[in-house]
């Protein structure tokens, strides 16, 4: 997907979300000022990731999206938005693996052998600073390097999955509009707020 196609994506988003939550009385969303190469670079590095393309192209055009669908919000890779979502994302993700009790690797293989997923494992890329969280799976990675996107809760599978975050941004785009068109209510997928 090209550059201008996320950009476009986003802003539409953005319109949708706003119109969504203008409908429902709800803080509008936010978006931030892209973060530069370097700076992208310089976070994977520390978290010891690598974001797939569509999402660097994401975070050189804005450096985070808060309140992109209902309560979630896309972390950034700078800034206190990001260092708030970041300390939120530790502590989820401290809690859920004490609870899993998982004390070796082959504990943890089977685990996600499984289908759930074992969060220190995954690039976390974005939450609803309740309890659940937006990762990228890499055992989903397609040819072109992006990633299946999920949304993972306590609760545990189903998880709700996009192909990639194109097509979590698009779904996000008809779900708002639907929803702002059809007054409140939820849509039953669990992560529309």
């Amino acid at each position: 997907m090209a550059r201008s196609d996320i950009k476009a994506l986003i802003q539409e988003l953005f319109a949708a979300a706003a119109a969504f939550k203008k409908s429902r009385g709800y803080p509008a969303p936010k978006l931030y000022p892209g973060a530069s190469a370097a700076e992208i670079e310089a976070a994977e590095k520390k978290r010891k990731i690598k974001f797939p393309g569509t999402f660097t192209e994401f975070l050189g055009l804005h450096n985070g999206f808060d309140g992109f669908w209902g309560d979630y919000s896309l972390i950034g890779v700078k800034g206190e938005h990001t260092k708030k979502a970041l300390a939120f994302i530790k502590m989820l993700v401290e809690i859920d693996t004490d609870e899993r009790e998982l004390s070796s690797e082959r504990a943890i293989k089977k685990y996600e052998s499984e289908g759930e997923f074992y969060l220190p494992n995954y690039p976390i890329v974005g939450t609803d600073f309740g309890s659940s969280i937006i990762l990228f799976n890499p055992r989903k990675t397609r040819p072109d390097g992006e990633m299946e996107v999920v949304f993972w809760s306590p609760e545990g599978s189903p998880f709700t999955r996009y192909g990639s975050f194109a097509e979590m941004i698009q779904a996000a785009i008809v779900d708002q509009k639907r929803r702002a068109k059809t007054g409140p209510g939820r849509t039953g997928k669990g992560h529309e707020q």
